[in-house]
């Protein structure tokens, strides 16, 4: 074999390997996330964060990612995760294989690849029940004397750097006007511009809606963490006790004979 041959050889090698490591990658192009947070009355019973997430993938007929891991928390409740098609088009050539369902455990995996085309997208969902801040989205407590529902969540990750991420928020009910004061934006990540702080309501979803977006800056743990507090019904205040009641009939009565006691000295 000539050096020439042997030259030739070592190229061809060369570019099947980069054509090997450019057909296993994808871009993900685009994402949003979408959460409808629901309850039964305004103590807060059955609140429920549902997530929706869509996003856009392209890249080279037969490119790949496997062992993907899209984050999960672990009190989901019927989580789904199917392909889609990428916005704007009907494009919908990413598959999915080899899905694990998180369970309790978060730990979602699964293999995209595009096949007969260069452009798809995934969807994936679930629910979480009101619970603590890590396993859910969702936590009610007690707070400036009412009940209270915490959100903090967003997504993280899932995207290339410089790609847009897109947060919209349906809370239940309307918490414009009179209601404003009662909901309380508690905080967001900077790089994200917000173009509806709650200020609109949909009467026919009945829910008030939040947006927001940001360029993603590549990293998995890029988005949006928004965090914001409903406040709902007022406590009640304690009625007194009979026993304390009786207590303090006893003390006033011992102040005035007391005083009469004086009086008559």
């Amino acid at each position: 074999m000539t050096r020439i041959q042997c030259a030739l050889r070592l190229l061809a090698a060369l570019l099947l390997s980069a054509s090997l490591c450019a057909r296993a990658e994808l871009t993900f192009d685009y994402r949003v996330s979408v959460y409808w947070v629901s309850f039964a009355d305004l103590s807060f019973s059955n609140a429920n964060a549902r997530y929706d997430v869509h996003v856009d993938v392209s890249g080279q007929d037969g490119d790949q990612f496997t062992g993907y891991r899209p984050s999960v928390r672990t009190g989901q409740v019927g989580f789904s995760w199917t392909p889609g098609t990428y916005s704007g088009t009907s494009d919908a050539f990413l598959t999915l294989s080899h899905l694990v369902d998180p369970g309790s455990s978060g730990a979602a995996v699964g293999d995209l690849a595009l096949s007969g085309g260069t452009r798809g997208a995934y969807d994936f969902g679930y629910d979480t029940p009101a619970a603590d801040l890590g396993s859910s989205f969702l936590q009610t407590g007690t707070a400036s004397g009412h009940r209270v529902l915490d959100f903090r969540g967003g997504g993280n990750g899932l995207l290339d750097a410089g790609n847009l991420f897109v947060l919209v928020v349906f809370a239940q009910g309307d918490w414009t006007g009179a209601n404003a004061s009662q909901l309380q934006l508690l905080g967001i990540n900077p790089a994200f511009n917000v173009t509806d702080n709650f200020s609109t309501y949909n009467a026919a979803l009945d829910a008030t809606i939040f947006t927001a977006s940001a360029l993603s800056d590549g990293s998995a743990t890029f988005g949006p963490d928004l965090q914001f507090r409903l406040l709902g019904e007022a406590l009640p205040v304690p009625e007194p006790q009979p026993v304390a009641l009786l207590g303090a009939g006893l003390l006033a009565m011992l102040v005035i004979s007391r005083r009469r006691v004086r009086a008559r000295r």
